[in-house]
């Protein structure tokens, strides 16, 4: 257990993976702005319609139906209220599960334009490397350490002594003799091998869904881009996959 020292007047707003659920019944702009035009962002009034256009929402959206929209759509609309509130810190816990690709393009920009301080929980190594200045990496014991970077934290870890000097010979021969890398089977030492080839082959396919995403016959039908997008992001979510794996594989060798 630890305790928290918190500032006065301290405003923290929280988002989690389970988002809260919009109300299908009411307009997109009832829902950005439930009383008048104009929204409050960073002490300055904005027309709701300037604050949907940056979140890639047109004026003649205004008037539709929330449910009406897309899944990728109604995330949007999440993140435009989010930003909308009060915060010095933001706490997120994976925000970017299930996000299409110009959703998650929006969320990135929001989060890069917040004055305050973000504590950040995420799988998402694309956005880690947009979004964060600051690494802390836990041990599972209680403690933390800072790093600069995701390599440095990497790094960090091939170097980390598995051996304290203040152990006795024969301590010390048996954390030897586990620490003694694992020599891999046959068929995970053919996946290991073959990884790099592997996250080529899907860094490809990414690039080549985001220009489908992209192109302008595809933009203009709504049906077909939503697709599109959708397409992307599973392409994103397995180079993840990939890049997770290979690591686990690395691990099991050092």
């Amino acid at each position: 257990k630890g305790t928290i020292k918190r500032a006065d007047n301290l405003r923290v707003v929280t988002a989690s993976q389970h988002r809260l659920d919009l109300n299908p019944n009411i307009t997109l702009q009832d829902t950005l702005c439930p009383i008048g035009e104009m929204v409050l962002y960073r002490g300055k009034e904005m027309h709701v319609s300037g604050w949907a256009d940056r979140f890639l929402f047109t004026r003649e959206q205004l008037g539709t139906l929330v449910g009406s929209l897309s899944g990728g759509e109604q995330a949007r609309i999440q993140i435009a209220s989010l930003m909308l509130q009060p915060a010095d810190i933001l706490l997120l816990d994976e925000p970017t599960n299930d996000l299409d690709i110009p959703t998650l393009e929006v969320l990135e920009e929001a989060l890069l334009d917040f004055p305050g301080a973000i504590l950040l929980i995420t799988h998402d190594r694309f956005m880690l490397d947009r979004i964060a200045t600051e690494y802390l990496a836990l041990d599972g014991k209680g403690t933390a350490k800072e790093f600069a970077g995701f390599e440095q934290w990497q790094e960090w870890l091939k170097q980390k002594p598995t051996v304290k000097s203040s152990l006795s010979k024969s301590e010390s021969a048996k954390v030897r003799q586990k620490s003694v890398p694992v020599k891999l089977s046959y068929k995970l030492q053919r996946e290991f091998d073959g990884m790099e080839s592997a996250i080529a082959r899907a860094e490809s396919e990414v690039e080549r869904a985001e220009l489908i995403v992209n192109d302008v016959a595809v933009i203009s039908d709504h049906s077909k881009h939503a697709e599109a997008c959708a397409a992307a992001a599973k392409a994103h979510e397995a180079v993840r996959i990939l890049y997770n794996r290979w690591a686990a594989l690395e691990a099991l060798q050092n």
